[in-house]
Formats: C-alpha cells, structure tokens, sequence
C-alpha cells in the first residue's frame, strides 16, 4: 500500500476512534447533535479513507441491496423518518467497510478502535455506578445501571460489546500486564451487565460463550456435512427462536404475569401481520412505529421498534432484503467456520468478535438495540475488523476504476453532509423554538419553526409547531394549509390526520374536523385516546349527536376504563384518565334524558375526574410527592391550615421565595374539586383542575387552575405557584 493510503486510513480511523469515545455519552447516540455528528464525520471520513483506493470491488448482491432499500424509502409511508434510518444505516456500512480495510492493512488500527471501545466502556461504568449509587433518578431505573443511555437493555449491549473488544485486545496485546488488565476489564464489563438485569443480554452472552466454546472445539467437525448441518441448525434456531421466544416465556408458570413478555408477544404477532402486508418493500426505513399503528389491537401496546433487528429489517425493507441479510450472515459464519483457515487466526482474536458479534445479534434478536445509534455504530466497527480476518474471493467480483469510483463518492458525501447539516439546524431551530414558546415569545417561535420548515420540508413536527402557533393569533388559513400538507406527506400517518382535524377545529370548521378525527381514529383505533376525544368534541360542536354516540362508544370500546386506569396506562398515558372523563362529559349530553346510558356516562366523568394518587410509572418519593395530584392536594391543604412554611416543601426552591412574597394574596381555603387534564410524562406535567375558593366576606366560586410539576429523586415537585384563572374549567 502506498504512503498516501495509508495516511488516508489513519484519518479516517482517528475519525471512527473519536466517534466511539463520544458517541454512547450522547444518550447513546439518540440526540440530533449526536445524529449528525456521526452522519457527517463518518461521511468525511469514508470520503477521505476511501479516495485513495485505486481499485474498487463491487458485489452485484450489494448493488441490488442498495436497489431495494432506496425504492423502500421512495414508496416509505413516512418519509422524514425514511431518509433519517436511510442516513444512519449508510454511516454504520461505511464504518464497518473502513474498520476492515484498516484492520486489513495494519494491526496498530485494530488495537486503537479496540481500545477505544474498551476505554469508552470504563467511563460509562463508572458514572453509571456512581449514579446508581445515588439512585439515578429515582425512577424505574433507580437501582441498576442505566448509564447516559437512560435503558438498562441498551447500556448491557454496550458493555457486551466493550467486553468483547476488552478479552479481543488481550490478545493482541504483547505485555502480560496488558493482557491481565484487559481480562480484568472484560470481567468487570461481565459483571456490570449483571447489574443491568438485563435478560436479553444475559441470553445473549450465553450464546456467546457457546459459540465461543465450539470455535474452539471445531477440529472435531471436519465434514462439511456436519458443518452444514450444525450452521443451518443454529440458523434457523435463532430465527426461529427471535419470532416465538415471547410466546414460549408467556406459557411458563408465572411468566404470564410479565407484562414486559406480554407486550413483546403481541408486538412481535402484530409485526408479522406486518410484514405479511409488505411482503416486498416493506413499509419504509423507519417507518415500524407509524405502520404499527395500523395493526396495533390493544391500547397502549406500542413501540418504535419490535425488539428484533431481523424482524425490523423485514417490516421496514421487506423480506427480499431480509434474506439477503441472513445470507451474508450465514456466509460470514460458513466461513468462519472453516477450520484450516480458523486454526491459523486463532490468534488474532477473531473466536472471541466472532462470539461477541453474535452475542449482540442474540440481544438485538430480544431487545430495542437498535434505537441507539452508538450500540449499532459500535457493532459495525467490531464486524469491520473481525471480517477483516476473512478471506474474500474477489476475483469474482467486478472492479472499477478510481475515476469511476471517486466522483460518486464525492456526489455521495456532498449529499450526506447536505442532509446530515440541513436536518441537523432544522432540529436546532425546533429546540430554540420551543424554548421561546414557552417563555411566550410566539414571533420569535415562529421565525424559528419557519426556518425548521425550510431547512426540513418533510418535518411534520416544525410543520405541527408551526400551525399551532399559528392557530394562536387567528390566523385560520396558513395553519390549515401546513395541515394539509403534512396529510399529502404523509397520509397513512393518523397524527397528520388529527393535525388536520385540530386546525379546523380552530379554525370553527367543525364539520371538516369531525371528518379529519374520524380518519385518524379509524387508521389506529388502539393507537391515542386523543383521536377518539377529537372526534367527539368535534361532532358535538357539529351537533351531530348519532355520531358523539358512536365515537364515543368506539372509544371505549378500544380504551376501556379499566385498561385506562391500570397501573400500566397510568404510566404510558396518565393524562388519558382526565381526558376520557372529559369525552363522558360531552358524551352524555347526546344521550336522551331518560337513557340510562347517560347516567352511566356521567357517573363514569365524575370517578374519572377525581384526582389519582398513584404515582406515574413509579411510586418513589417522600410521603407527599408520590403523585403530582397528591402534591397539588397537599399545598392546597397546607394553604387552607395557613401553614406557609408546610406549602412551601412542595415547591422547588427556586420558587419558595414567590410563596412568601404573594401568600397572602392566596386564597384562605381553596378546595380541589376535580382534574379536567394532564398533559405530560414521568418526569414533567401540567395539569388543569378545578377548585373552590373562599375569600373573606365572599361565597365560594369555582376557578380553574393550572400547575406544573416535576420528578426530582425525591418525588414530585411545584415548579412554581399555581395559576388561577377568574372561570371554571
């Protein structure tokens, strides 16, 4: 190889060297900064690394893989989303391509990515055990390892492929202390994934560890029958056991109780019909959670992704690209498996990538690796090197010239890096102006959500933002115009639907947004009780009230009260109690006086509406502050009692001083009557509810009012004083 190739490969490994120390800090790649730093720094380095090729190898199979996923994402019923996984998944081919001509051309390459991964690992052990220590946030999560990854499956992932490349770099490594503090780290990488509790990675580093064994156990299957036999057999046990695994856990004794296998059996049953329904294309890079929507069947069962990479790869591409996959990867193992060529790269570390790579595929076959980008990117560089160990038979393949190569690949990186800049400042603009939205700067919103909308056209989010900012200053018109143009972007979205809907509701065209709630309901039933409660509302105010019964007998058809109220909905949706007490509400007006029916419905709006104590997703927190209702009970308590000080430690402290300053323009007794909304997560809400107020020398009146809260470690918390408004709610 020539000087100048290899300084080509050494700024491209230095390029990957600094994506792998940074990457996993960034909640695990999932931000847009970390997004578009590796969209754009794998671009350059792929175009750098691979300029100085003089020759170029190209695969026919490979060529009609590109074939079938760009027409996937041109047919994609969600097409922001395609062209974002469409970025991600050329920048995880183009690492794995350059780790294995790095590898190829120099063992000092391999060390370094190596130990990069392996140092990378040490940091995000030792912060995720010094959060741990103090809980972490006190949430779900609060007693394993989560790291900056925030999931536990997804910080055991990272730490099975650091330990991985921890035991590999042992044995590359001369010193004998090199090779003991590698092996010490690799074990201690094995027993921070104990802490994580993760099951899918445990039965991952199960497989693992028996692939590892039969590498080395391989001279006694010298037939290539045998071979054959052995490598189609566990082939087929691991599609076979990615698909069914959750349905034979379900039937255990006690298994069943495990709402985390329920909600996979049925994700996975649902994800099939999918693909039955795609066969060939698929329904577009990144469009598993906007398609599942349409085949979802229980409420609040969904998921970005099914928690199987090949059933992901077959939803999303279609299953002509599927079994390629699962040839290139029988290929790789066939290969592999030959033990002539096995027996003289025993020392290149290769059984144990060989072991590792397929202990994260069994993770990936169980688990939602692949919502973090730092897990994949990593496993592409450790699948770079390890294939770099395996012979090719190029002489098979066609080779282009390095004029015919480098124009295409200056075309490709100037687009990637258009994409990756442009999508990049679009979500910058969405953050800033989000911000200035809720500081009540709607001009400076506005300016910002337009530039999102410029930089972005396909972004139904700045596009949503946009118009409901609009619908704030009566502007009817322009926000129904984005509504519609986020329907033509994508019109098997429900969420454009109901975009559509709520701006003609602004707009008072309730007809036209009966029409447009009736769409997204009947699109994902099972999906959001908010596209149920649209179309009430909307045919209500339409006076349409054949169709308010209807809607909202459909609504509770696919949320029934006693699944809206579980602890489980509770946590995926807690504000879906108040909303569908709303839809009561409204609904029993459109029933006859003497109906029983109504009387039921407004029985159900009244226990609906009370406040719920529980915690959401979790009950940790000091007495008191379990609950952002039970908060909001006891400041009002501690109000009526006159008792200042007691209200004020249900406030942050920033906003303790406020209480001072204005308690005594604070109602003497105010009485919280009933919750009208919640709006929010685990971690932060807003709330409207309903109280009575006494004032001296005055009878009580209903105000609504408004609070929002947040989840500290120790429980919920007043983020400030509680608006009152001067009517009900």
């Amino acid at each position: 190889m020539e000087a100048n190739q290899r300084r080509c490969l050494s700024v491209a490994v230095v390029i990957l060297t600094l994506l792998v120390l940074a990457l996993p800090w960034m909640t695990g790649g999932r931000s847009a900064t970390a997004e578009a730093a590796l969209i754009l720094l794998v671009s350059l380095a792929g175009g750098v690394g691979l300029w100085s090729e003089r020759r170029v190898h190209v695969r026919p199979l490979g060529i009609l893989a590109v074939v079938l996923a760009g027409t996937s994402a041109l047919l994609s019923i969600y097409p922001d989303r395609a062209i974002q996984a469409l970025l991600l998944l050329g920048s995880y081919i183009m690492a794995c391509a350059l780790a294995r001509r790095s590898s190829a051309v120099g063992s000092w390459a391999r060390r370094v990515l190596l130990a990069a991964i392996g140092l990378t690992g040490i940091g995000l052990m030792a912060i995720a055990l010094l959060h741990r220590w103090r809980g972490n946030d006190g949430g779900l999560y609060a007693n394993v390892l989560i790291g900056p990854f925030g999931y536990p499956n997804a910080m055991a992932a990272f730490l099975l492929l650091a330990a991985g490349a921890a035991f590999t770099y042992a044995r590359l490594v001369q010193r004998a202390i090199g090779r003991w503090s590698s092996w010490c780290v690799g074990i201690a990488f094995l027993a921070g994934i104990a802490l994580t509790r993760s099951r899918g990675a445990l039965l991952g580093g199960c497989v693992g560890v028996l692939v590892w064994v039969l590498f080395g156990a391989g001279r006694s299957f010298r037939s290539a029958r045998t071979r054959a036999a052995i490598g189609a057999g566990v082939l087929l046990a691991g599609v076979a056991g990615s698909i069914f695994w959750p349905h034979l856990l379900a039937v255990i004794p006690g298994g069943g109780a495990d709402t985390s296998l329920i909600w996979r059996a049925r994700i996975l049953e649902w994800t099939l019909d999918m693909i039955r329904g795609h066969p060939w294309l698929g329904v577009g890079p990144g469009g598993f959670p906007v398609a599942l929507n349409h085949y979802q069947r229980v409420a609040y069962t969904t998921g970005e992704n099914p928690h199987n990479l090949l059933l992901q790869i077959g939803a999303e591409y279609g299953l002509p690209l599927l079994v390629m996959v699962l040839f290139w990867l029988a290929r790789l193992l066939w290969r592999a498996w030959d033990l002539q060529w096995l027996s003289d790269r025993m020392d290149s570390g290769f059984p144990v990538l060989l072991s590792t790579l397929v202990a994260f595929a069994v993770h990936s076959l169980v688990d939602m690796t692949s919502a973090f980008p730092a897990l994949l990117f990593t496993a592409a560089v450790l699948f770079g090197i390890a294939s770099a160990d395996v012979p090719s038979p190029l002489s098979r393949n066609r080779t282009l010239p390095s004029w015919a190569w480098n124009i295409p690949l200056v075309c490709i990186v100037c687009a990637t890096a258009t994409f990756g800049i442009t999508r990049y400042y679009a979500q910058s603009f969405l953050d800033t102006a989000e911000v200035a939205s809720a500081f009540g700067d709607e001009q400076t919103a506005r300016r910002d959500y337009e530039w999102a909308l410029r930089l972005n056209p396909l972004s139904f989010r700045a596009r949503e933002r946009l118009a409901h900012s609009l619908a704030r200053v009566q502007y009817p018109a322009e926000p129904l115009r984005l509504a519609e143009e986020a329907v033509a972007i994508a019109p098997e979205d429900a969420n454009t639907h109901f975009l559509a809907g709520e701006m003609a509701a602004a707009a008072g065209q309730w007809v036209r947004a009966e029409d447009s709630f009736r769409v997204a309901a009947a699109q994902a039933p099972f999906a959001q009780l908010r596209f149920h409660a649209g179309l009430v509302e909307s045919a209500a105010k339409a006076e349409h009230p054949l169709a308010v019964q209807r809607a909202y007998e459909a609504a509770i058809a696919s949320f029934p009260i006693e699944r809206v109220v579980s602890d489980y909905g509770r946590c995926i949706s807690p504000g879906d109690r108040y909303r569908l007490a709303q839809i009561s509400r409204t609904a029993a007006l459109a029933y006859d006086d003497n109906d029983p029916r109504r009387v039921t419905a407004n029985d159900q709006a009244a226990q609906l509406s009370q406040p719920d104590p529980r915690g959401i997703c979790t009950n940790h927190g000091v007495p008191g502050h379990t609950s952002p209702e039970t908060v909001i009970l006891s400041f009002w308590k501690e109000i009526e009692n006159g008792n200042l000080a007691g209200a004020a430690q249900y406030l942050v402290p920033e906003a303790r001083d406020d209480l001072k300053r204005m308690g005594r323009e604070l109602p003497l007794i105010a009485k919280v009557l009933w919750v009208y909304s919640l709006v929010g997560n685990e971690d932060n809400v807003t709330i409207n509810y309903e109280v009575e107020i006494f004032r001296p020398r005055s009878s009580g009146e209903h105000r609504c009012a408004v609070s929002r809260l947040a989840f500290s470690p120790s429980g919920w918390f007043l983020q400030s004083l509680p608006r009152l408004f001067t009517s009900p709610c």
